[in-house]
């Protein structure tokens, strides 16, 4: 692993809503962001992220979210996140099963998966390839080819 960042892609930055219960696991995803040059807002519950995207729908480019956290769970979390806004890309993260993680991720629209703990250049290339995803959706949201 090389232990040098990659310089931030114009195209990658954004604001991201982090999502765990666990303090510590979200200063390291907030500073491993901002050190990619993304903007962050913390949230540490389920209920504070559903918050945070009610107050500024428009503002969040991509949630990443624990798939494991007390009272509002990650799956109950993304499905309120998408009433509110349908096209909101989400990386789910989990340290307990990659397989649970990459099932659920596989089976929303513009959601992924990575699996903690995770280095800077595996997250940015989740994220990088989510946001390349979200963005075909946008500018082809019903396949008209054959």
């Amino acid at each position: 692993a090389d232990p040098t960042p990659r310089p931030p892609r114009p195209e990658s930055h954004g604001t991201i809503l982090v999502v765990d219960d666990d303090e510590s696991v979200l200063r390291v995803a907030q500073r491993m962001l901002e050190r990619a040059g993304y903007e962050t807002i913390a949230a540490a519950s389920g209920a504070a992220a559903v918050a945070r995207v009610a107050e500024r729908p428009d503002a969040v480019s991509v949630v990443l979210l624990d798939v494991t956290m007390p009272h509002l769970g990650g799956e109950e979390t993304f499905d309120l996140l998408r009433e509110q806004r349908a096209d909101l890309p989400v990386l789910f993260f989990s340290g307990h099963s990659k397989e649970a993680g990459a099932q659920l991720a596989a089976s929303r629209p513009l959601a992924g998966f990575v699996q903690k703990p995770f280095t800077l250049a595996e997250l940015e290339v989740a994220l990088e390839d989510l946001q390349a995803a979200a963005e075909k959706a946008r500018r082809d949201p019903v396949p008209t080819r054959r």
